[in-house]
């Protein structure tokens, strides 16, 4: 009907902004140090929690919260390698799994879908 014409392309732009809005944010989320980061920093540079730095002591800190920074995103991305890894050796050994039990199988017993699924399970263990 014209009534719904065009909301396709509405809810397409939609998701475009909201996945853009998402990745400003966690870009933003990334290149902000945290609390704690700013704390530690300062603390080795003000030992005596004087409060007030002279400008190399500023950069100090600041050197301090990228290396602090640095690090938290090293950690991260090792995080979310080693998940990786566990989810291509899950999928790994689901597909080995299934692969043996239609194996075991009279080939006239498999349907198609069967046959897709193992496939497809192949296909996403090669990626």
């Amino acid at each position: 009907s014209p009534r719904h014409m065009g909301t396709g392309a509405s809810s397409a732009l939609d998701d475009k902004t909201s996945i853009a809005n998402g990745l400003g944010v966690a870009i933003r989320d990334l290149t902000r140090p945290t609390e704690e980061q700013l704390k530690v920093a300062w603390e080795e540079l003000d030992p005596q929690h004087r409060g007030a730095l002279g400008r190399q002591d500023v950069l100090g800190v600041l050197d301090r919260v990228l290396e602090l920074q640095i690090r938290t995103a090293q950690e991260a991305a090792y995080k979310r390698k080693l998940e990786a890894a566990k989810q291509q050796a899950a999928m790994e050994m689901d597909h080995q799994s299934r692969r043996r039990e239609l194996l075991s199988r009279r080939p006239e017993a498999l349907t198609r879908e069967e046959l897709d699924s193992v496939t497809a399970l192949s296909m996403g263990t090669k990626t």
